[in-house]
């Protein structure tokens, strides 16, 4: 009711009315919906005994009663609360939830719950997702999807997309994830620069209004890009530049009025600013970069950073001549941040990053430089980590025999192809222990093996393990 108090400014009585009509109106509506494939729920599963029959169970009559769920006392309103509240986590069981209310259930309480009930999914919201919808991998095929369909949350300051999904006839779904920002596009620009475009070409394509721009722009994207350079300043432009830029490149006359439509299509650098990244907008409305950071199968399977910095480096290449400079960097980590990457692990330095991996201070970086310096990067992890695994004793074990260990490395590759598997490490490894004191023995070879395993492959290349143990010197 404060809550209410603070957006109504209503008077006590008047208050009450509203509260008590807000609280009968979300009393009658439904707290779950099954269709042929799905269970939609605004939480998830209470317990692992859940099953259909327990909310089938639950009147009308009984629902209306369960206005509000402040410290629910009994089994039907802690049903209803955790129906609500409830979370799904990677993390087997019913786990205690660390909102307070509701419970963290796992992936496997769902995947029983979806084989008895004979569903393919759980879908649910109550999470902000960055990327709008988010998969968790229940097994066979099953799974708990979180929609979160309010964009730029919250108060449109936020940086995630909102979606919605379709579910289909075959047991699939489709998605749709858009932002604010898209949304004030489409009302106050695509318009006239679409009926623009379409006089200038008299085109009768039926392609969306903002693929035809996107395809319009992408066209000229090399004179842009010649004019943006001609006028930045450490890589910004100000509004009247780029407004001016825009017009004289583009030409699409006086139906299109740069200076209004810019804050929607070229936010500037800063809220009330004048400067804007012209790369990022480049970058932005002329690649796929956008497609890519929600792509979860691309994008999903990294995790540090640096990875997925590598996965949309092509589109930081603007004039494709193989390498990127700070500019285009910089442009590229504002992206990285605006839609993908989470508040709290967001690039705050993009310069000093840039240095870091810009060995020879020229400006510039190539793709394979910087495969490089990550390669360079995971390989002072996986050290770090190994150290940590194998204690000081083994350690020094490691560093007095390097010499012995690569001899039986290279012995065990037998086939001269400059790798092993780990069966033929596990043999170097023993033995190497037949030489070895016992307080010196290597124990753990399979988590070695593993640590070592750079790119998951299941061999390990002869070259990179010279590297890897020459840190230990």
């Amino acid at each position: 009711s404060d809550e209410l108090r603070a957006k109504y400014h209503l008077g006590d009585a008047a208050m009450e009315k509203l509260w008590k009509t807000m609280s009968v109106t979300f009393a009658s509506l439904p707290l779950g919906v099954v269709t042929d494939t799905a269970f939609i729920v605004h939480g998830g599963l209470p317990s692992k005994e859940f099953r259909l029959k327990h909310l089938k169970k639950l009147s009308a009559k009984d629902r209306s009663t369960c206005q509000t769920l402040v410290q629910p006392q009994s089994d039907m309103a802690k049903m209803i609360e955790a129906l609500l509240w409830s979370d799904p986590t990677r993390k087997r069981g019913i786990n205690p939830s660390p909102r307070g209310t509701g419970v963290k259930f796992g992936r496997d309480v769902a995947h029983d719950f979806l084989v008895d009930e004979k569903l393919k999914y759980i879908v649910r919201g109550h999470e902000p997702v960055e990327e709008g919808v988010k998969e968790l991998d229940c097994g066979d095929g099953m799974k708990v999807i979180t929609v979160f369909s309010a964009a730029n949350y919250p108060n449109e300051e936020g940086h995630n997309v909102g979606a919605l999904i379709h579910l289909t006839g075959d047991g699939e779904y489709n998605s749709v994830t858009y932002n604010y920002r898209q949304k004030k596009q489409n009302e106050s620009f695509f318009s006239p620069v679409y009926d623009s475009v379409i006089s200038f070409f008299g085109s009768t394509t039926k392609a969306p209004p903002e693929d035809r721009l996107k395809s319009f722009v992408t066209d000229n994207r090399s004179r842009l890009l010649r004019a943006f350079k001609a006028v930045e300043k450490d890589g910004l432009v100000t509004k009247e530049e780029w407004a001016s830029t825009m017009d004289k490149v583009l030409q699409l006359g006086r139906s299109v009025s740069w200076e209004e439509i810019q804050p929607q299509l070229a936010p500037t650098t800063t809220p009330n600013g004048d400067r804007i990244n012209w790369r990022e907008y480049l970058i932005e409305h002329t690649t796929d970069i956008k497609a890519t950071l929600a792509d979860n199968d691309k994008m999903g399977k990294t995790v540090d950073w640096k990875d997925k910095m590598l996965v949309i480096f092509e589109f930081l290449d603007l004039d494709m001549d193989g390498v990127v400079d700070i500019q285009d960097f910089i442009a590229g980590t504002r992206l990285l941040n605006r839609y993908h990457l989470p508040k709290i692990r967001q690039i705050s330095d993009p310069v000093e990053l840039f240095s870091r991996f810009d060995g020879d201070h020229d400006g510039t970086l190539g793709l394979n430089d910087f495969k490089e310096h990550l390669e360079h990067s995971h390989i002072v992890s996986k050290m770090s980590k190994m150290k940590h695994s194998l204690g000081k004793q083994q350690v020094k074990s490691v560093v007095k025999n390097i010499d012995l260990l690569t001899t039986a490395f290279e012995f065990m590759d037998k086939d001269g192809t400059g790798t092993v598997t780990y069966e033929e490490w596990k043999a170097g490894i023993d033995l190497l222990n037949k030489q070895l004191h016992r307080n010196e023995k290597v124990w753990n070879a399979k988590e070695l093996f593993m640590m070592m395993d750079i790119d998951g492959s299941g061999e390990i290349d002869l070259e990179e393990f010279k590297d890897l143990f020459a840190a230990f010197l």
